[in-house]
C-alpha cells in the first residue's frame, strides 16, 4: 500500500466486500494515510495493541523496574514483559500513557486488544510465575504452603486451575484497558 494510487482501489474493493474495519497500527500506516483515508471513506479506523514487541512496549519501563519483571515458566525473568499482578496494580499507569500514545496518534473507531496465547505457553504475555502471581494463584486454587510451585509443577498437576486463573487475571487486565481506553477517547469502541 505504498502506492498512493493503490490505496483508494484497496479501500473501495474492502468497502465492496463488506469490510468495515481497518487495523491502523499496522506498517502499511506508517505515513497515517489510512487514519486520514478512514475518516471519509466509511471504513473505521481500528488499533491493535500488544505487549509483545508491539505498541505497548514495556521495556524502558522495566529497566527502571526490574522486580516487575514477568518471570517465565522456565524461572527466568522477561525484559519486555511486566508481571501481570504488577500490570493490574502499579505499573498501569506505564501502560495507560503507552496506550493513550497510540489513540492519539492513530484516533481509532475502535481498539483491540490482541492477545491470543494459552496460558501454559512458554511465550504467553501474562503468565507470570513470579512469587506475587504464585501466591495469588495458591489463594485462588486453595493450594497450601507446602506445595511446591513453578512453571513445571503447574503445568504437570495444576493446568486446570492455572487455566482458571489465569483467565481471571486476563478479565481482570481486559476490563483495565477497557476502561481506560474509553477514559482516553470516550466513544472508542474496546
Amino acid at each position: 500500500l505504498d502506492a498512493p494510487e493503490a490505496r483508494a482501489a484497496v479501500l473501495e474493493a474492502a468497502r465492496s466486500a463488506g469490510i468495515t474495519e481497518f487495523d491502523i497500527g499496522s506498517a502499511s500506516n506508517a505515513t497515517g494515510w489510512l487514519t486520514a483515508a478512514a475518516e471519509t471513506s466509511g471504513v473505521r479506523p481500528l488499533l491493535r495493541v500488544h505487549f509483545l514487541g508491539g505498541s505497548l512496549t514495556m521495556g524502558p519501563y522495566l529497566r527502571d523496574h526490574p522486580d516487575q519483571r514477568l518471570i517465565l515458566p522456565d524461572g527466568k525473568p522477561s525484559d519486555a514483559l511486566v508481571c501481570t499482578s504488577a500490570l493490574l496494580e502499579e505499573a498501569w499507569p506505564a501502560a495507560e500513557t503507552l496506550l493513550a500514545g497510540q489513540i492519539a496518534r492513530f484516533r481509532p473507531a475502535s481498539v483491540v486488544y490482541d492477545y491470543e496465547y494459552a496460558p501454559l505457553d512458554t511465550h504467553a504475555v501474562h503468565s507470570c510465575y513470579c512469587p506475587r502471581c504464585l501466591s495469588a494463584f495458591r489463594a485462588h486454587a486453595g493450594l497450601g504452603a507446602d506445595v511446591a510451585l513453578d512453571g513445571a509443577a503447574i503445568s504437570k498437576a495444576h493446568a486446570e486451575a492455572w487455566t482458571d486463573f489465569m483467565a481471571l487475571q486476563c478479565a481482570r487486565l481486559f476490563r483495565v484497558m477497557k476502561e481506560a481506553v474509553h477514559r482516553i477517547a470516550p466513544g472508542t469502541r474496546f
